[in-house]
């Protein structure tokens, strides 16, 4: 049988052989159990097997992983069979779909309303950046963490700031582009991001960090909704929007520190235009005085002014 010549180099040197599985009847690449060394898609299951890829496409284009399953009367070796689909186990492990009633709820609340059309793409994405990647799935704006902002609106507010977030270039739920791949406990030759910057109070990257250095609850507290009582002192709609538009802006600007080299100019740009965001919502938070006598005075004549019939 002839083989790519990347495999044939690695049977020349005697770590690995040809033959037919015990499982699937065809043939396969069998040698010493596999390990995942590379990240990424194999074309085929030889391919993904000989580069050490976690996932290769199979006759039918769907993407599965590579499951190794030792040989029963063969000691040290393995046969290579197709394991599950990336696809539909990133699916069925969205937040909108948990069988954990809190976060199915809190999901549901927080995701834009075409969300049942994105489900797909979602999962997609969420599979391969979990499976083949080796990466952590995190949610850019926390589902937990968007949900208890959104909450502390007025349910008319709540769609409304949904729009007004994605005008800014944020997402919420498992909107595809509210998911980003951060190196994980499982990474491929990187540090552990996920817990040790973001998830950590210690480190001024974090998002816990940074909602005290710009004087906001910590909406991601794990276990306390520190929102809610903050939100319902404030006067006014348009501060509880800027206050919630200005909570996701900075769990973004975790995600873009934690990642994004900051030498960089195009990376420097994209973390300032963060900063810029949240300052500009944390000014709409500002309690608002009372109208003063003058301030009356002067609303009063511009408004005989525009009753006034022109000459």
């Amino acid at each position: 049988m002839a083989v790519p010549k990347y495999i044939q180099k690695i049977i020349d040197a005697g770590e690995a052989s040809i033959g037919v599985s015990n499982f699937d009847k065809e043939a396969s690449f069998i040698g010493h159990p596999f390990e995942i060394e590379r990240r990424g898609v194999g074309d085929t299951k030889l391919q993904a097997t000989a580069l050490g890829y976690p996932v290769f496409v199979d006759e039918k284009g769907a993407r599965v992983l590579v499951k190794a399953e030792p040989m029963a009367d063969t000691g040290g070796l393995s046969a290579v069979v197709k394991g599950k689909n990336i696809d539909t186990w990133g699916r069925a492990n969205l937040a909108r779909n948990s069988p954990n009633p809190l976060r199915n709820a809190n999901a549901r609340l927080v995701e834009p309303s075409n969300m049942d059309k994105l489900e797909t793409n979602a999962g997609a994405l969420y599979g391969r950046i979990s499976q083949a990647l080796r990466d952590d799935t995190h949610h850019i704006v926390g589902i937990n963490s968007g949900a208890r902002q959104v909450a502390s609106l007025e349910p008319r507010r709540r769609e409304p700031l949904k729009r007004m977030a994605q005008a800014h270039g944020l997402y919420t739920g498992d909107h595809p582009r509210n998911l980003s791949a951060i190196p994980g406990e499982r990474a491929i030759g990187r540090p552990n991001l996920h817990q040790s910057v973001i998830h950590t109070a210690d480190d001024p990257r974090s998002v816990t960090a940074l909602f005290a250095h710009y004087g906001l609850p910590n909406a991601a507290h794990t276990t306390v909704d520190l929102v809610g009582p903050v939100q319902a002192a404030r006067q006014n709609n348009t501060q509880r929007e800027a206050a919630a538009l200005a909570a996701f802006a900075i769990e973004r600007l975790s995600v873009q520190q934690a990642m994004l080299n900051p030498q960089s100019p195009g990376a420097a740009r994209t973390i300032q235009q963060s900063k810029d965001l949240i300052n500009k919502a944390l000014l709409n938070t500002r309690e608002m005085g009372d109208i003063t006598p003058q301030q009356l005075e002067n609303v009063n004549k511009l408004a005989n002014m525009l009753r006034s019939p022109r000459r």
